[in-house]
């Protein structure tokens, strides 16, 4: 028979060992598991991802912030973003279209085209002069 001394060796034994065991399956499913190691990095890729999103975004609102301002104070820039983009003109000017790709095709200018413009530099013909 077994004395009361081993009994409780034997249970301490068991004891230790099965609390060792858990402790070891804890540490490797806080590590390995759902949240673990490779949950941490994937959201720290997803972090930085973010960050830098956050920092366009920040470059793109100080850009059009500027450009606000411009429009308010400048009236120069404010001119030419209202001819470049929605192409209106001022009551006394004639805007001219050329095809471009139609001339590049034809490989030239006709003579009566270079005669005009050569006539408008030099005030002559019959465009309205600008102020």
């Amino acid at each position: 028979m077994q004395s009361d001394h081993e009994n409780m060796t034997l249970t301490f034994r068991i004891f230790f060992i099965t609390s060792l065991a858990i402790a070891v399956g804890l540490v490797g499913y806080s590590l390995l598991g759902p949240g673990g190691g490779s949950q941490q990095a994937h959201l720290q890729a997803e972090l930085e991802k973010l960050q830098e999103e956050n920092r366009e975004l920040s470059i793109k609102i100080e850009r059009q912030r500027l450009e606000v301002e411009g429009l308010k104070t400048r009236r120069d820039y404010l001119e030419k973003i209202v001819r470049n983009e929605l192409g209106l003109i001022r009551k006394d000017e004639v805007v001219f279209k050329f095809d471009e790709k139609k001339q590049a095709d034809s490989g030239q200018i006709s003579n009566n085209s270079k005669n005009e413009k050569q006539q408008y530099k030099q005030g002559e013909g019959n465009f309205p002069s600008t102020p």
